[in-house]
């Protein structure tokens, strides 16, 4: 086993924020976890370790567009200015956002990526055309070299102040500059669901494992990911439970003896799929 001698920080004492970790907290649990003594005093932890670890949730971050840190955002746009800045913890909008057609986004700002799609309904406009946007292309702002942020460009040109809500899913927080306003560096909590802090121990602990521990506890660990993220996928869009079990008809027996408006009622009262 890989010794853990090198540069790193202190290790600092575990939260009693039960289910929220640290960069930190998480990196020492960890450590704790390879050598196989839980109860040894911390240490130092290398920062070989925290990297990793900051590793692990950028990468679960990004894994799926998980419907718990969905977010919404204002649009701020001014009268005779051809851009407007997204949240500078921007990563992507929402496509279920994006894709919704109901009474309450009839009148809403229409987003797209495509640049030659927005080239092309700009050119509907004259140049000194102004008026309500209709259209926002999202790229990258130029003007910023330091980090990376977003902007839309808006056609036409707006003909007076308008703010705009937006739907859009973040980026990790440890990835942020440090100026952000959801930045969270190595000694701060991350605020997420108990299961997903779950999944950022089990991901990073299996990546501990696969480095430097026995290959069968590697095994163990990668288990344990797999079946949490397993999962987890599948309860992605979810944010209630089910009332009720569901009937499930695998060998459609009911279908052999149902008419077709018993079929109906069956579905009106099962959800679609389950009859």
């Amino acid at each position: 086993m890989s010794d853990w001698t090198g540069t790193g920080t202190a290790a600092v004492a575990a939260t009693d924020n039960v289910g929220l970790w640290s960069v930190n907290t998480l990196a020492d649990d960890g450590i704790a976890e390879v050598v196989q003594d839980r109860n040894a005093a911390g240490g130092t932890i290398p920062d070989r370790v925290k990297i990793a670890c900051r590793r692990a949730l950028i990468q679960l971050w990004v894994m799926k567009p998980w419907q718990w840190y969905r977010r919404s955002g204002t649009l701020t746009i001014v009268a005779a200015t051809a851009t407007a800045d997204l949240a500078a913890d921007f990563r992507q909008l929402d496509s279920r956002w994006v894709n919704d057609r109901s009474a309450a986004r009839s009148n809403s700002l229409t987003f797209t990526n495509n640049a030659r799609d927005f080239v092309a309904f700009q050119g509907r406009y004259a140049a000194t055309d102004t008026g309500r946007p209709q259209l926002a292309l999202v790229t990258r702002k130029q003007a910023t070299t330091t980090s990376w942020t977003w902007q839309v460009q808006l056609t036409p040109l707006p003909d007076a102040a308008y703010s705009m809500e937006y739907v859009y899913l973040p980026a990790c927080p440890l990835s942020l500059p440090s100026n952000a306003a959801h930045y969270k560096g190595d000694a701060d909590l991350v605020p997420m669901p108990d299961d997903f802090a779950r999944g950022w121990d089990l991901l990073f602990k299996q990546e501990l494992h696969r480095k430097f521990g026995k290959p069968e506890r590697y095994k163990m660990a990668r288990d344990a990911w797999d079946e949490w993220y397993k999962s987890a996928v599948a309860s992605l869009n979810k944010t209630m439970t089910d009332e009720f079990e569901p009937g499930r008809d695998g060998y459609q027996d009911m279908q052999s003896f149902m008419g077709a408006a018993d079929v109906h009622a069956a579905h009106m009262t099962y959800p679609p799929g389950t009859v």
